[in-house]
């Protein structure tokens, strides 16, 4: 994360080094406009345009970095209230319902613990199985809590 944040000062950085430096000369042609022939006049507007053209597409740049960070902080947000909705029961976890007691299908213990993946378990017969990792359950011990 913070590589980002440092390429993000880097390229609005060089955006305002872009547009100081068109301002720049376009301080120039407006102070000695007399004094300059037209080809150097035409060498300044192009330089003008390029130093535009730079900060353009710094400021682009660094907008989809600004973007990359906010969707990073929705998925890790949308995580964190995830986890705190799930609570370990016997062998498996379940999400809370209002008054904080487990309901619904079983998650993967192994998964959660480990990686902290909500695997929901598959049940056959008397076993519960995640299809990630492969562990079994017993069904007493993992099923579904209405």
């Amino acid at each position: 994360m913070k590589g980002n944040h440092k390429q993000i000062i880097t390229t609005l950085t060089a955006a305002i080094s872009s547009i100081k430096a068109a301002s720049n000369i376009a301080k120039m042609i407006k102070d000695g406009t007399s004094m300059l022939e037209k080809a150097e006049l035409n060498s300044q507007i192009v330089e003008i345009m390029c130093s535009l053209s730079d900060a353009r597409t710094a400021l682009a740049d660094a907008n989809d970095l600004v973007r990359e960070k906010e969707n990073k902080i929705q998925e890790l947000s949308e995580k964190l209230s995830f986890k705190g909705r799930l609570v370990h029961h016997m062998e498996a976890y379940y999400e809370v319902d209002s008054e904080g007691k487990p309901t619904g299908a079983p998650y993967c213990m192994s998964c959660w613990e480990s990686k902290k993946l909500a695997v929901h378990l598959y049940h056959v017969r008397v076993f519960g199985f995640c299809p990630n990792c492969k562990n079994k359950y017993q069904h007493s011990k993992a099923h579904v809590i209405d």
